[in-house]
């Protein structure tokens, strides 16, 4: 078994279940089960050169009255929470959970205490001074807020 398990896997999941792969709709990852029509070329594009956001990050900088070096944008939630917990660099973490795995294993990869609190069961536990307390909201998977 795998230390760390995420969505994705639509096959699996519909042969445990004995059913259809198209029966499954899997909310579980980024994948946009939709699949929308698109009519463009990409092949008729004329990208000379990959972008660069430094004009987004002075029109939010300026949006917002900080230096472009005071902020980071990041391309989904995974590598902003990545970043979060290296960038920190505490002991403890403490996470309210179910919450979206990636948390877990960032605090697991760099090495924090992790304390999971069942926020279903005891919302208003203890939380271990000093430590970074991850409490999503609207939470993941169920949504509440």
């Amino acid at each position: 078994m795998k230390t760390y398990e995420h969505g994705g896997q639509i096959e699996a999941f519909a042969k445990a279940l004995g059913c259809s792969i198209d029966e499954v709709i899997d909310l579980s990852s980024n994948i946009n089960f939709v699949k929308p029509h698109i009519t463009l070329d990409f092949n008729a594009l004329n990208i000379a050169s990959y972008p660069t956001y430094d004009k987004l990050y002075q029109v939010i900088a300026d949006n917002y009255g900080i230096q472009t070096s005071q902020m980071e944008l990041f391309n989904g939630g995974s590598s902003a929470i990545f970043s979060l917990f290296v960038h920190l660099a505490l002991k403890k973490c403490t996470i309210y959970s179910p919450a979206y795995l990636e948390y877990k294993k960032a605090a697991k990869l760099f090495g924090y205490e992790l304390e999971l609190i069942n926020r279903f069961n005891d919302l208003k536990s203890d939380v271990s001074p000093n430590s970074l307390v991850v409490f999503v909201n609207p939470s993941t998977p169920d949504g509440t807020f």
